[in-house]
């Protein structure tokens, strides 16, 4: 094994005690150690998850990782980890650090972690792993919503109907995606945030609000801030739409993101 790797890991096995969350992989996405308060996180022992590509997962692993998944989130999942793919080639290529939201079932926990991919360099500065920090993610103006998201499963979401929300009783109608975007950006999100949350182009999600959206909120051009306050005073961040009880990477490096998604 190549010696920097073997520091990064050794260094990892200092800290066994400790209640930190990191992972070290090589360039191909698999898991060469792991802390151990990650791995009890994860429900599994570590034993049974070294040495396994996190990030081309067959069916049955991402069950083994995350048991309370539902039939419908396994589809989502998978994309998810084409994202964690792509970034992992655009560490490898762009040789800087990545952070993302990461919300995916894992173990019996859900809830969103802040991870921050750190590229792990060789003698000729060419990228030979990646350290993978984990923390717990809060940012105010988004945890009503991650509250709500990990309270609920996609499954208990399906018995949400639309009589629910507060969109019957305004005079405003929204299509499903429209609401899904207003709800977004009335809980803190970018445009770009909810775009990848939605898994449609930046330029789709800024033209719905311009074009759709303000017009029905009657404001004139189309000001992101205006229609959020307005959203706000109807209620309209208050009951998230059933098709948002999903799991999902949000990537947030904005230039990363500009340039590649």
């Amino acid at each position: 094994m190549n010696k920097y790797l073997a520091d990064e890991i050794n260094e990892l096995s200092r800290l066994s005690t400790q209640k930190v969350m990191i992972s070290i992989f090589d360039t191909s996405g698999t898991l060469l150690a792991i802390s151990n308060y990650s791995a009890q996180l994860l429900g599994v022992p570590s034993e049974l998850i070294v040495g396994m590509n996190l990030l081309n997962l067959t069916t049955e692993q991402i069950k083994l990782l995350m048991p309370d998944i539902t039939k419908n989130e396994i589809i989502t999942v998978q994309e998810g980890y084409n994202t964690l793919r792509r970034l992992l080639e655009i560490l490898i290529e762009e040789k800087i650090p990545l952070s993302y939201i990461n919300f995916m079932p894992y173990g019996h926990t859900r809830k969103p972690f802040l991870e921050t991919a750190l590229p792990i360099f060789g003698d000729n500065l060419d990228v030979i792993g990646v350290k993978v920090i984990t923390t717990e993610y809060s940012l105010y103006g988004q945890n009503e919503y991650f509250s709500e998201l990990c309270k609920i499963s996609s499954e208990q979401a399906k018995s949400i109907s639309q009589n629910s929300t507060p969109l019957q009783k305004t005079k405003i109608n929204l299509a499903d995606r429209q609401y899904e975007i207003v709800y977004l950006l009335a809980n803190g999100f970018t445009q770009s945030e909810v775009a990848q949350i939605l898994n449609i182009s930046r330029g789709s999600v800024a033209n719905i609000v311009s074009e759709q959206i303000c017009p029905k909120f009657k404001i004139a051009g189309s000001s992101t801030k205006l229609l959020i306050d307005k959203a706000i005073t109807l209620g309209l961040n208050k009951t998230m739409p059933s098709s948002l009880y999903k799991p999902f990477i949000i990537v947030l490096n904005n230039e990363i993101t500009e340039r590649y998604f």
